[in-house]
């Protein structure tokens, strides 16, 4: 319980750190922040988030690195998305099996019951093994032949 909490708050106070200290919509020029404070207007934030008549490519909105910028090194991102994309692929290549041959040995669906077998000591189900890896390796086939065509 106190592992969901700190992620829970860890993940607020991101979230909140990054709304108090980058703009939604931001030019990514300093002068236009210091003129906007320097003149005498009565509220200088609608300046600066109106983007109408000026290209606001930063900010939270426009900028879908705004992690990395208030972050202590920018590279820590790339590497925490990385290991939590292997953790999650591999919890799902694993676990998936397994589920699916409790379903058969359930008999639950009638027409899964084939995966119910499993081999070896630890009653492994391989033929879920098989399965999920067929399906694992038409997603990706599909992801390459989408992205050789130019279907963004």
């Amino acid at each position: 319980m106190l592992a969901i909490a700190v992620t829970f708050f860890s993940y607020f106070g991101y979230a909140f750190m990054l709304g108090a200290c980058t703009l939604r919509d931001a030019t990514g020029n300093v002068t236009d922040y210091q003129q906007a404070l320097n003149e005498s207007l009565p509220d200088p934030w609608v300046y600066l988030s109106n983007c109408t008549e000026r290209t606001c490519q930063y900010g939270l909105e426009n900028d879908s690195q705004a992690m990395e910028l208030v972050s202590a090194w920018g590279p820590l991102i790339y590497g925490g998305c990385f290991a939590a994309t292997l953790s999650s692929a591999i919890a799902s290549l694993v676990g998936a099996p397994r589920v699916l041959q409790a379903l058969a040995k359930d008999k639950l669906y009638p027409l899964i019951g084939f995966f119910a077998e499993g081999y070896g000591a630890n009653n492994d189900p391989v033929r879920g093994y098989v399965l999920v890896f067929i399906i694992s390796l038409g997603c990706i086939l599909i992801g390459e032949f989408q992205y050789k065509k130019g279907c963004n």
